[in-house]
């Protein structure tokens, strides 16, 4: 360690030292020097120096994590658009052309934060999500300072290459290293644990078609696979214009959707058993690497525990537990699924929507969604 170095951290123990005297001044004292109103004191804020960077993935959304129960494939705050007609959001690209991808970013806390970076993501249509899975198809950065409770979205052009058209899931990824503010696993892309992450994954398809999708898990889970039918209601507050282009049919029926099945799409992993109950799909995998069910279970309750913005556990506890999180996906796998979408009866220019819900049944988070706006 160099001489410099020491006389720099010998500094800034020094200031610490002060911002501690600081916080623990007798409130009295406080406010001789700022004054009263009336018989309120006029304390000065006690900053938090640190940053609170995120990317909603609800309308409402805070940043608070993790979160469960609630769908967070939808961000608002990540829009795709064809350079010629922005406005037109979708997640069905074509190859050959250019798309505009605008992305908000939010900071809920007391430090700035120079030029924050973000990632974007592209994958097919996945349930669960990791960036071993993933085509990393931009890096790009805010051009500017975004202030302590500043939002404000950037934009970015990609132009897509033969490989990645058709339907597509999108994430968005965002970090700093100046404030250090950053996610706490370089792999794991999983909103509902991470407020750096969110994702766009809405696809139209069309009845009598068939709908592929990737299921990404721990080789030993059990997992669950939901066909949940969205009300008029939920399709119009998905605020999606393409939704205006057809007259939206009635909900389908628990019954109709129990007609969807889902197959391997190839070969599977050792153990992976897959069940259609016509209430939905089970998913049994046990026998591979890493970490058995119980040990998972254990762990994300730990997990939880650490993450509690309200219990402040410590940076070793927190740190020897995000080790562990990172340890168990490092096992991670990727099944191709399909499923034929059959003939619901809808007319042409007639619409109704759907959320594939995959639940962890583990743990009982829900683990990942896609929306699907099937069409007449």
């Amino acid at each position: 360690m160099t001489e410099n170095i020491k006389k720099l951290q010998n500094y800034l123990a020094e200031l610490k030292g002060e911002k501690a005297i600081y916080d623990k001044m007798d409130p009295g004292r406080t406010s001789e020097f700022f004054g009263t109103t009336g018989n309120k004191d006029r304390k000065p804020e006690i900053v938090n120096d640190s940053s609170f960077l995120y990317i909603r993935s609800y309308v409402g959304d805070i940043g608070i994590r993790p979160f469960s129960g609630i769908p967070a494939w939808n961000s608002p705050d990540i829009n795709i658009s064809p350079v010629t007609d922005i406005g037109n959001f979708g997640t069905t690209l074509h190859a050959g052309n250019s798309y505009n991808i605008n992305v908000a970013l939010h900071n809920r806390g007391d430090i700035t934060v120079p030029f924050p970076k973000v990632e974007l993501f592209l994958t097919t249509p996945s349930l669960g999500f990791d960036t071993r899975f993933a085509d990393l198809i931009g890096l790009t950065q805010y051009p500017g300072l975004l202030l302590s409770g500043g939002t404000d979205s950037l934009d970015y052009i990609y132009n897509v290459p033969v490989g990645l058209s058709g339907h597509r899931c999108l994430f968005a990824r965002t970090y700093s290293f100046s404030p250090l503010d950053k996610p706490f696993d370089p792999y794991a892309l999983q909103p509902h644990l991470d407020r750096h992450i969110a994702q766009k994954n809405l696809n139209f398809v069309a009845q009598n078609s068939e709908y592929q999708f990737n299921l990404i898990h721990l080789p030993n889970t059990m997992e669950r696979i939901e066909f949940l039918p969205l009300s008029r209601q939920k399709v119009l507050e998905l605020m999606h214009p393409g939704v205006l282009k057809y007259r939206i049919g009635d909900q389908l029926s628990r019954e109709v959707l129990a007609k969807l099945e889902v197959k391997p799409l190839g070969k599977t992993g050792r153990g992976f058993q897959i069940k259609n109950s016509g209430k939905g799909v089970e998913i049994l995998a046990e026998g591979g690497k890493g970490m058995d069910i119980r040990e998972q279970a254990a762990l994300m309750k730990q997990f939880a525990a650490v993450s509690n913005p309200k219990r402040k556990a410590d940076a070793e506890t927190r740190k020897k537990v995000y080790r562990a999180f990172r340890a168990m996906n490092e096992h991670l796998t990727r099944t191709e699924l399909t499923m034929n979408i059959p003939d619901f009866g809808l007319r042409p220019g007639q619409l109704a929507g759907v959320n594939i819900v995959n639940t962890n049944q583990v743990t009982g988070e829900m683990k990942g969604g896609i929306t699907l706006l099937i069409t007449g």
